[in-house]
Formats: C-alpha cells, structure tokens, sequence
C-alpha cells in the first residue's frame, strides 16, 4: 500500500491467514495497524526519498535522477 490507510473492517481481514505479509509506507500513522498486524505489517521509510527531494529543488537538482537511482538498486 501507498498510503496505509487502513479504515474500517480493512485490519481484521488483512489478519486473516489468506494474508502473509502486509507493506506500506510510513505517510500515515502506523500504531493502530502495528499493533493488530505485528509481524505482519512492513514499513518502509519514504523520509529520505523526501529529504532528497527537498534538497534537489533548492539546489535546483534533478528530481528525476533521485528516482532513476531508486530504479536500478
């Protein structure tokens, strides 16, 4: 997920054992659904893609060269 906005009945079925793994970004708070999915639930820090994208626009950078180096790792 981009965004794991996990409202309504959406935690107690990705608990279910039809669902191994569950990942999304950290863009949204992540207590309530670390709590209920535990070792099920991944987050992955978008924070230094933004700090380098931030970075890029005031040094007049490339964003898009930020992006094609995340392609080929």
């Amino acid at each position: 997920a981009t965004h794991g906005i996990f409202s309504g009945p959406a935690l107690e079925r990705l608990r279910s054992d039809a669902i191994d793994l569950v990942f999304t970004t950290d863009t949204f708070p992540m207590e309530t659904a670390s709590a209920t999915l535990q070792e099920k639930l991944h987050v992955v820090s978008v924070a230094p893609l933004i700090a380098q994208s931030i970075a890029a626009i005031v040094m007049h950078g490339s964003i898009s060269e930020i992006f094609d180096q995340q392609n080929y790792r």
